[in-house]
Parts: C-alpha cells; structure tokens; sequence
C-alpha cells in the first residue's frame, strides 16, 4: 500500500524551480532531508521528491570543487582515499611492471653474453633501450657499456673496419657515463650495490677511451680510472671480478719501467700512479679465493706475477693450473695460447742457462 501511495503521489508533485544564485548550500537540504527519509507519508514523499530536484539542480550548477565540498564528511574520505590509494597504486604498479621487464630483459641478455654470443646479446639490450628512448635503469646500462666494449675490443682484434670497433668502444664509454651519473645522484641506495660496483668498473675499464691518443690525458685518466676501480671495490669486495680488474691495473702500472716514468715525469707536471707486482698478485689471488678457477686468465696473471717476482716454482704450479682449466669461450682461448708461449719461452730460457752453466 505505501509503495503503491508513493508511487502516485510522486507523479503528482511538479518540480520545484530553483535559480543558480539563489541555489541553497547541499548540507542544509541533506540535514534537513534526513528527517524523513525513512518515513512513507505523503508529505515526506512530497518532500523528499522536492529534495531530489533541488540535489540535481544544486549539482548541475555547481563547480567539481562545490560538488565535492557538498559532499558528506564519509562521502569525502572515501573519495581522498580512493584518490590517494590510486597515487600510491599507480607508481608502485608501474614500478613492478618497469622492473620485470628490465628482469626479463637482462636474464635474457647475460644468457646470449655467458654462451659467447655477444653482438646478439648487445643488439638484443640496444632494441630494448631504443625502445624505452634511453631511459633504462643501472642495470641495462652497465650491461650495454659491456656489450659495446667487448664488440668492439673482438673487432679490434679480427682487424675489422677502425670506425666499427672505435664507434663501440665510444658508446661504451658513454653508456658508463650515463651508469655512474645515476649512482652518484641522490637515491643512489636504491641500486643495488653489485649494479653500482658494475657501473663503476666499466667506467673505469673505458675512461681510457676518452682520451684518443693523448699522452698527458691518459696519465691524468689513469687516476681517474683507479678511483672507479676502488670505488668498485668498496660497493662490492665480493665480487671476484672487482679484484681481477684492479689487478691488472696494478699489474699494467707495475710493467712501466723506471725509465718510462721518468720521462712521463719530466713531460708531465704529475708522475704517473705508482703499483707493484705484489699489488696485483694481491688482487688476483683474492679474487681466486672468493671463486677458484672462475677465469682462466685470471690463472694465467698469477702466474705472470710469480715469473716477474722470481717464484718460478709458483709459477709453474698456476701456469699447469691455467693450461689443465677447460677453455669455454674467446678470453679462455687467449690465456691458453699466452700460457703455453709464455712456458715454451721459458723453457727455451732454462735450456739455454743450463747449457751456458755446463760450457762453464
């Protein structure tokens, strides 16, 4: 009976006409509705049909802000937290979204790179930055500069075009640059530290490139170089290959004779950085320590380092290490080929001293 009295006093009531200046505030109408709201009486219907069209007619000549300013105090904080709900949701989805794909991206990448294939590895990473216009993460950028500057430095040694492999070793460069402007700004401890080691020791590994032949510029990148290598270091002393590297730098300023650092003393207003062939060995073998037989050329400089210091039992002990190691991929190659000439030289060199010592 009373759905049926309200539905005819409903069709009966003429709308009320209400002007936009003369529209009264929403929160009067609503307290004032809240009466009778739940009451079926004529005169409620008939108020609660005026309160309907004042509602629509209030709302349709109101701003978004008056709307929401109109709202109740429960309609409000539902709608500010479902608004900064989808703040907060937005970025973090996107977020978890940019980060699996950089995930897929990479396990993808250091596959082709560990199976030898490191043109497909790059061309495979330099799709995925194109496609993201270069703004990547840490990650894919250190893993690029890597692609770049094994590219290249393979072309080099195939004797491939000079503008093909010296176009690499320059995006290599530059790519490390990009890696290591990001761990030195702020929210830096967001990297992880082995992306951040990573970045800092390709850029160490390609500062050489800047330099384009200039002597005084390389002995001034030299320092640059090992302050990206110990920076490495320090993000992750872990990490085996932080310490191979900073051995060769030492073994590499080791090898300088005293007359050359002369020479690049008097030219130059600073000497070149100074190491020793225990610096290096240090490094190698700690690097062997934190992972045995990880790297056949890192065998093979230990040994060097024992021939250069004079431990020549040593150095046949890890020249048979490095030549009994199985040989996987390019750089297993190299040292196995130095290592077997460096042992036929020297036993060309203790044949000839003991003949030398019988003539005696």
């Amino acid at each position: 009976y009373q759905r049926r009295v309200r539905g005819i006093m409903l069709s009966r009531v003429q709308p009320v006409k209400f002007s936009s200046s003369s529209s009264p505030s929403f929160r009067p109408i609503l307290k004032t509705y809240r009466g009778y709201a739940n009451s079926y009486t004529p005169e409620n219907l008939l108020k609660g049909k005026r309160y309907w069209e004042q509602k629509r007619q209030y709302t349709s000549s109101c701003s978004p802000a008056q709307q929401f300013l109109g709202c109740s105090s429960s309609s409000r904080n539902l709608l500010l937290s479902a608004i900064v709900g989808a703040l907060i949701f937005v970025p973090v989805v996107m977020c978890q979204s940019s980060d699996s794909d950089d995930s897929q991206v990479i396990s993808v990448a250091d596959k082709l790179f560990d199976e030898d294939h490191k043109r497909e590895s790059l061309d495979y990473l330099k799709k995925y930055f194109e496609n993201k216009q270069g703004k990547v993460s840490v990650p894919i950028l250190w893993r690029l500069s890597r692609g770049h500057y094994e590219v290249g430095r393979i072309a080099a040694e195939l004797h491939e075009e000079p503008v093909d492999h010296k176009h690499h070793l320059e995006q290599a460069y530059e790519v490390a640059q990009q890696a290591v402007k990001l761990c030195d700004a702020p929210g830096r401890e967001l990297i992880a530290a082995k992306d951040r080691s990573a970045a800092y020791r390709w850029a160490g590994l390609t500062i050489a490139i800047a330099t384009s032949g200039d002597t005084k510029a390389t002995v001034q990148l030299s320092y640059t170089m090992r302050d990206y290598l110990e920076k490495a270091l320090n993000e992750d002393p872990q990490d085996p290959i932080n310490h191979h590297v900073m051995g060769l730098w030492a073994f590499s300023r080791a090898s300088e004779s005293w007359p050359e650092r002369q020479i690049l003393t008097w030219f130059f207003d600073s000497p070149p950085p100074k190491a020793t062939y225990e610096d290096a060995l240090k490094h190698f073998l700690r690097a062997e320590e934190l992972r045995p037989g990880f790297s056949k050329s890192n065998r093979f400089v230990i040994a060097s380092c024992y021939e250069e210091l004079g431990n020549f039992e040593e150095f046949k002990k890890w020249l048979k290490l490095t030549l009994d190691m199985p040989t996987n991929n390019r750089e297993d190659q190299k040292a196995h080929m130095l290592a077997n000439m460096s042992r036929h030289m020297r036993d060309l060199k203790w044949d000839q001293e003991n003949k030398n010592e019988k003539q005696k």
